[in-house]
């Protein structure tokens, strides 16, 4: 998880919050979960 926060600067801990999240996610979805990827606006 280091290299990945580093590559999109930001810290450890959303990475590992997000995992859960979708580790949770996935328990109840009828449906597979998709990745989506966006881009903040400055």
């Amino acid at each position: 998880m280091h290299e990945v926060a580093k590559r999109q600067d930001i810290a450890e801990s959303p990475i590992y919050s997000w995992r859960t999240a979708r580790r949770q996610a996935e328990e109840v979805a009828s449906e597979p979960l998709t990745f989506n990827s966006y881009a903040a606006v400055p």
